[in-house]
């Protein structure tokens, strides 16, 4: 039962609360009546007690209470240990997820402790490239959608440029991008590439960096896949971005990328402890020291979620290649069912089609219907640079989506995502939806991951038109 509330600063009259200062003086008098209160504490715990309880943000259906132990969270910590050092993490952190989220609480607030990092919050989600610049950090972990806010922001830049920097831009992003290929395929670069590296890198790719605060060389991104070819970029940039998999019943992560073993649009490999397998029908089941007690009060989702024998239900569809790199293909609650009965997993024809910088974020749509469609969230300040390149500059966001030319480039963008994948996968029509998704309308989760039903519900007039 929770009994008290605790404040920063402030103070309040309820009996429940109670302020910062008020709380270690408290602490403080009753150390110095018993000195060895600390160590008694410390000896009832037990490893497999309950050291948190972490609600998941559920995409899909209601939040649920996961409860983490003492040795779940030590797990996950000694594992990241194993695969990120010292030297990679550097002095600094930079932070914006909640607490209540398990990346921000688990590899990210204890882990820092457990390594003596210093960590930065930012303030304002919405301005953290501004933020990043001033922070300078020398480890950044995240989800995909800042790479893609930065990716469409430089790319919208180079629209806008002279002829000149177009070119100097494009030449060094085919020289950089060689040097990655090669770097990926663990090749050597000749002399003559290495200069011509150097040469784009003080002009072109240094410039870039610094939008991260310029001392930042690895990052880590999780809990939504990213297009490779945005991996590929920064990592021309001399950045490498490495993915992650995992979920809050599992710690946080249980497969990882590392500096010397990755592989660009896998997931990684199980992090040491961690077991994983794949079930008939392409379920990832995970198991290890990482895989938590169970759902708080909820006994019969528990046994279907939990084997007996420690395996748990991730929920997610997934491979694995011959070299041990897992590849995530879908959720096994999202994917669609056509009226036809072809199943569609809706994550990878959205992230293809949100290569596009002015496309912030689609949801497919299509259960029970004869055939897919989209919403699409365009990304505001993108869109607003195009439509100052358009001559537009006097519109807003919900006069600019009923533009004929905008329209017909989101269509191409359409277009070229549906000749990468199957004819019963193509989206047939699509809407853009009259307002940016927000985590502050309840249409995104903290890691800004869609809220299907919610957005369905919220738009499904619109939804209902495309079939008519």
């Amino acid at each position: 039962m929770l009994e008290k509330f605790i404040v920063w600063d402030g103070t309040a009259e309820d009996e429940h609360i109670i302020n910062m200062d008020e709380l270690l003086k408290i602490g403080e008098e009753k150390l110095a009546k018993e000195p060895g209160i600390v160590s008694e504490a410390e000896n009832k715990v037990n490893p497999k007690d309950t050291a948190i309880i972490i609600y998941t943000s559920g995409t899909t259906g209601p939040p649920k209470g996961a409860c983490l132990s003492h040795a779940n969270i030590l797990a996950q910590m000694n594992s990241i240990s194993e695969i990120v050092d010292d030297q990679t993490l550097g002095d600094i952190m930079m932070f914006f997820l909640p607490l209540s989220h398990v990346g921000e609480r688990v590899p990210g607030q204890f882990f820092r402790i457990y390594k003596g990092i210093t960590a930065a919050y930012v303030n304002d989600i919405t301005k953290i490239l501004d933020d990043i610049k001033d922070i300078r950090p020398t480890f950044f972990g995240s989800v995909p959608r800042i790479f893609e806010k930065a990716y469409a922001k430089i790319m919208s830049e180079v629209d806008n440029a002279p002829s000149l920097k177009k070119s100097l831009f494009s030449w060094a992003k085919k020289i950089g991008l060689e040097m990655s290929r090669k770097e990926q395929k663990g090749q050597r670069p000749g002399p003559g590439l290495n200069l011509q590296y150097a040469i784009a890198d003080k002009l072109v790719f240094k410039k870039i960096r610094d939008i991260f605060g310029g001392r930042c060389k690895y990052f880590l991104s999780a809990s939504a896949p990213i297009a490779v070819e945005i991996l590929e970029f920064f990592h021309a940039c001399g950045m490498l971005i490495l993915e992650g998999y995992g979920q809050t019943e599992v710690s946080c992560f249980c497969t990882l990328c590392s500096i010397d073993d990755y592989c660009f649009g896998s997931v990684g490999k199980p992090i040491p402890g961690a077991s994983l397998k794949i079930a008939e029908d392409g379920e990832i089941l995970v198991k290890g020291d990482i895989v938590f007690k169970g759902y708080l009060n909820q006994p019969d989702l528990n046994r279907q979620t939990l084997t007996e024998d420690g395996w748990i239900y991730s929920g997610d569809i997934g491979k694995i290649d011959e070299n041990g790199f897992l590849w995530i293909t879908g959720r096994k609650k999202e994917i669609i069912i056509t009226s036809s009965g072809k199943n569609i997993t809706p994550s990878n024809i959205e992230n293809l089609l949100k290569n596009d910088p002015l496309i912030e974020h689609v949801m497919l749509h299509g259960d029970k219907r004869k055939y897919a469609t989209a919403l699409v969230s365009l990304e505001h300040d993108t869109l607003m640079a195009w439509a100052k390149t358009e001559g537009h500059d006097n519109l807003g966001y919900e006069e600019l989506i009923n533009l004929k030319t905008l329209k017909e480039k989101i269509q191409a963008s359409v277009d070229r995502t549906n000749s990468q994948v199957a004819r019963f996968e193509t989206i047939k029509k699509f809407v853009l939806l009259p307002a940016p998704l927000t985590i502050e309308t309840g249409e995104l989760t903290p890691t800004m991951k869609v809220k299907r039903k919610i957005v369905e519900e919220k738009y499904m007039r619109l939804l209902d038109e495309l079939y008519e």
